[in-house]
Order: C-alpha cells, then sequence, then structure tokens
C-alpha cells in the first residue's frame, strides 16, 4: 500500500513488518512535530522505518529525530569516530582495502540477531549509509511478534512463561565461535516471551550464544528448542529486507526486530553513521 502525502511518499510493503518513507528533504520532514510523531506510530506497528531523501541527509535531521525518540540530549563524553555536530552519531565507515587474498570471516552480527545498549536491547538502532558501495547481500529484519503468534500451539505453551539463560557474546565483528564458553553462573536470565515496553504486544525474545539454554528443561532440550526457534525465525516470512543504498536512513525497534548487518565491499571506501538509542524499559514477561 502506498499512502501519497504533502511532503512525503509512504509505502507498505505486504507483510507486517517494514514501512519506507520517501521525501526529497528529510531535514524539513524531521523538524515537523507531527512527522516525528508518524515515525514513532509506524516503529510501533512495522518495527522498521526506512527514510530515503533526494537531498542529503543532515546530522542535525539526524539528531532531531534521534531525541524525540529518547536518545539523551548531552552533556556527552568525548570519543572516537564521533560525527562533528552530533556528540553521539559515531562513523562506523572505513578506507579501502586491497584483496591479499584471505578468506573474509563473517562476524555474528551478519546473521539475526538484537542490539544492546549495555546489558539490555536497545529501544532503536539507527543506521545511515552515507555513502556507501553495493553491500554483499540485502539487508533484513524479521517480526519476532508474527514468528511467536506462528507457533505451534505445544511449543508456544512451552516456551510461555519460561526464562531463557544468555551466554556472553563475542565483540560485533567477531563469529560467535570467538564466544566465551557457556557459563550458567555468569548467564544472562531473561523472558522468552516479553510483552513489547511501548505496546505490550507479546513477542519471541532469544539468546544468541549457541550454548544458552532453557531454565526447568534438560540442557540439550533447551538448546534445541532454542535452535527450532532461530531457525523460525530465520525462515519467517514476516520479514522486511532492503539493499542500503548511499544516503539511505534505517530506524528499527531491538525488540519487535531481529536484524542483520550485511558486510559491504572492502574495495572502496565506505561512510556509514550508526548507533542504539537506550532506553529504560525492563524485560517484562508475558502475560507480565
Amino acid at each position: 500500500m502506498t499512502i501519497t502525502a504533502e511532503s512525503y511518499r509512504l509505502h507498505l510493503p505486504d507483510s507486517s513488518v517494514g514501512a519506507e518513507v520517501e521525501t526529497n528533504d528529510l531535514a524539513a520532514l524531521a523538524a515537523d512535530p507531527s512527522f516525528r510523531q508518524e515515525v514513532q506510530r509506524l516503529l510501533d506497528e512495522r518495527g522498521v522505518v526506512r527514510l530515503v531523501s533526494a537531498t542529503p541527509v543532515t546530522v542535525e535531521a539526524v539528531v532531531s529525530m534521534s531525541h524525540f525518540l529518547g536518545y539523551p540530549k548531552g552533556p556527552y563524553e568525548p570519543a572516537e569516530k564521533i560525527v562533528p555536530g552530533s556528540g553521539f552519531i559515531r562513523d562506523l565507515g572505513a578506507t579501502a582495502k586491497a584483496d591479499d587474498g584471505r578468506p573474509r570471516t563473517p562476524s555474528f552480527i551478519e546473521t539475526l540477531h538484537y542490539d544492546v545498549a549495555g546489558s539490555r536491547p536497545a529501544a532503536y538502532s539507527v543506521l545511515h549509509s552515507r555513502d556507501v558501495p553495493p553491500p554483499t547481500a540485502a539487508q533484513a529484519w524479521v517480526d519476532m511478534r508474527a514468528v511467536y503468534e506462528s507457533l505451534p500451539a505445544d511449543l508456544k505453551e512451552l516456551v510461555t512463561g519460561r526464562r531463557a539463560l544468555h551466554g556472553l557474546l563475542p565483540t560485533p565483528n567477531q563469529p560467535l565461535e570467538a564466544a566465551p564458553a557457556f557459563d550458567g553462573e555468569k548467564a544472562s536470565r531473561r523472558p522468552l516471551v516479553v510483552s513489547h515496553w511501548r505496546t505490550g504486544e507479546p513477542l519471541l525474545y532469544l539468546p544468541k550464544h549457541p550454548a544458552s539454554t532453557i531454565e526447568g528443561l534438560p540442557e540439550d532440550e533447551g538448546r534445541a528448542v532454542l535452535a527450532d526457534l532461530w531457525a523460525r525465525a530465520a525462515a519467517s516470512t514476516a520479514r522486511y529486507e532492503s539493499e542500503m543504498r548511499s544516503n539511505d536512513m534505517v530506524i528499527w525497534d531491538n525488540l519487535t526486530t531481529v536484524h542483520t548487518n550485511p558486510a559491504y565491499a572492502r574495495d572502496r571506501d565506505r561512510q556509514v553513521w550508526f548507533f542504539v538509542i537506550p532506553g529504560d524499559h525492563t524485560l517484562t514477561a508475558w502475560p507480565g
């Protein structure tokens, strides 16, 4: 479905997740309180909002939208790779590197995962592919509300009300194989089915460490259930995919969706702005 408003065009893909907004000037839209409210509504309903601007995205537009969605207004501590004029936007781009023939080891964030802020999932993530070569694959987001709703009755009953033990993860640029060995004493204990902190909707919240398990089940059985749930998420048709192009900006909800981060070609320069918006929400079991 496509809706044409006065200053933008809204397209809703044929899925439960994803919304695309096309505009001539994102800076002007981002300064409009009613449009910021529309972005919030779309995030609540659709989980992912992709903003496509015909003119270059400005620092001010990204900052304005991010403060509205809850990013603290400072003061900010000095840090490396911060985009001038922002205080908090990180430029994760890189200069071109020649291909030396070595095989590339994919990081775990190239598969479905959540972004975190400290010890819990971030409220939102913001990615602006400012100047990028073609990626290796389209970026994908999967609706974890729909994945939960689609579970067979017996599996839904098994996971609802239970908690998973989340093993520690490696740094984002490493494969899962680099994660510390699973240690139940250090694992985080979190509900498998949570209520969304804004909408109250039920959704799956899965541990990424492959040796994580489920309380109250034998370890092998718990791991098999978690592997099955991740496989269902990976195969779900409740998804939105987008090949990130230069000047695109995407905002997504880190509980409603899990997402991939495909790599970009290494032989060309790239400029990518990325940061997460923390929240003061807690992971509340559903039904809470």
